[in-house]
């Protein structure tokens, strides 16, 4: 998991939603990549970049991050910010990069895009690159902020379209229904 949060607050912010990720620190089917620190002794990442890295840089630790390991599931939280201060044409090679690595592997990739940061025609080609895609918004409505997640496509799955009511609890993520 790569996080532009410090690594401590990605575990108990996890921890807080019901996940707990401390049996899989130790056997390493979650390696930590700490962008946020400069890798503080302290850290529970295992392996760290400097915010400054190049993307070439980010790719080739998420590579030694899994490497001797198939099935791996790469989350990186958030890709808007990675992306935003680099061409489109950078991002979109990087992002094809990290996407034909995981394809090879045989492992999975969770990104957070935010797509008010990135040029549209930029999150389109991300889209393009991407399996499937799962939007989610805040409203405020009567002065409550509501959470809303829809699946905008999966390839090769049936799903529906439309913008489902969630919350985040105890239990993690919950959806509502009425």
């Amino acid at each position: 998991a790569l996080t532009t949060m410090a690594p401590r607050t990605f575990l108990d912010m996890a921890k807080f939603i019901s996940v707990d990720f401390s049996d899989s620190l130790e056997n390493n089917s979650l390696v930590l990549v700490d962008c946020h620190t400069g890798g503080e002794e302290s850290s529970p990442a295992k392996f760290s970049v400097s915010p400054e890295a190049s993307l070439l840089q980010i790719r080739q630790t998420f590579l030694e991050a899994a490497e001797f390991s198939q099935n791996y599931l790469l989350v990186v939280d958030d890709l808007s910010t990675l992306l935003a201060y680099v061409p489109s044409e950078t991002a979109f090679k990087f992002y094809q990069g990290v996407a034909s690595d995981l394809r090879r592997n045989k492992a999975t990739g969770i990104y957070v895009i935010v797509p008010e940061i990135l040029d549209q025609k930029l999150t389109n080609l991300l889209y393009s690159l991407s399996d499937g895609v799962v939007e989610m918004t805040l409203e405020d409505m009567g002065g409550n902020l509501r959470r809303f997640m829809r699946i905008r496509f999966m390839r090769g799955v049936k799903h529906l379209a439309e913008w489902s009511e969630f919350q985040i609890g105890e239990h993690g993520l919950e959806i509502i229904t009425y």
